[in-house]
């Protein structure tokens, strides 16, 4: 496996923490690697970007990407790019938002990509996903569900003098019914289902993307939501 070191400009709450990444860093002298990434995603680093492929070609052959560069973005590596736990299923989005560089940057497409683990989905439009990909990404969430009670354990320091910190977090292989991911998931199906109905009794096709959406936006208030057609 290739040692690779990954180097951001800044650190957001989605940067990877293992051993191979840099934070705005200059290479040490005990830096070694096969490849060195530096990975940009807001185009006011894309100096200093250039400037840091300078400093680590010293190191290792240098690759600069990025959201910023407004490349095509590949499949996902989880903990590559981003932290452990976040999860990326999907590149693209088929609509055309003015404001929005994903289309522009991804050929106006959707592209579904295989589903790995993870339980912070950061697609671009979950609501663009097929129902079997949109099946699939919602299975995963069958294998982490937390409990977001802050436990608390008691630690020891001797002397007589303890303290009391919260305990990790960590997922558990449980599927809990009440959480806002399945009760989500139910509800689009059952959106999904009622629009087709609804579609078919009126003698019309398959159910179009902006009918779907339409009852989406109108927070799943199914027994109110009036169906429009085209």
């Amino acid at each position: 496996m290739k040692r690779i070191i990954r180097v951001f400009p800044a650190r957001t709450h989605a940067t990877p923490d293992d051993d191979l990444v840099r934070i705005n860093a200059i290479p040490s002298l005990f830096d070694e690697a096969d490849e060195v990434h530096i990975s940009v995603a807001f185009t006011w680093h894309l100096k200093w970007a250039e400037w840091a492929a300078k400093q680590w070609a010293c190191v290792a052959p240098v690759k600069v990407g990025g959201p910023a560069l407004n490349e095509p973005g590949g499949d996902f590596i989880p903990g590559m790019y981003l932290k452990k736990g976040y999860v990326i299923t999907s590149r693209g989005c088929p609509n055309r938002c003015w404001f929005c560089a994903v289309p522009k940057r991804e050929g106006g497409q959707l592209r579904e990509l295989p589903v790995t683990d993870g339980w912070i989905v950061s697609d671009d439009n979950l609501l663009a996903f097929s129902p079997r990909h949109l099946d699939e990404v919602f299975s995963i969430f069958s294998l982490y569900t937390f409990n977001l009670a802050a436990e608390r354990e008691s630690v020891d320091l001797g002397g007589g003098v303890s303290i009391t910190k919260k305990k990790t977090h960590t997922p558990k292989c449980a599927w809990n019914r009440e959480s806002a991911a399945h009760r989500f998931h139910q509800r689009l199906h059952d959106a999904h289902a009622l629009a087709g109905a609804n579609r078919a009794a009126d003698g019309a096709g398959a159910l179009s993307g902006k009918c779907f959406k339409y009852i989406v936006l109108k927070r799943f208030t199914l027994a109110g939501s009036v169906v429009r057609h085209g």
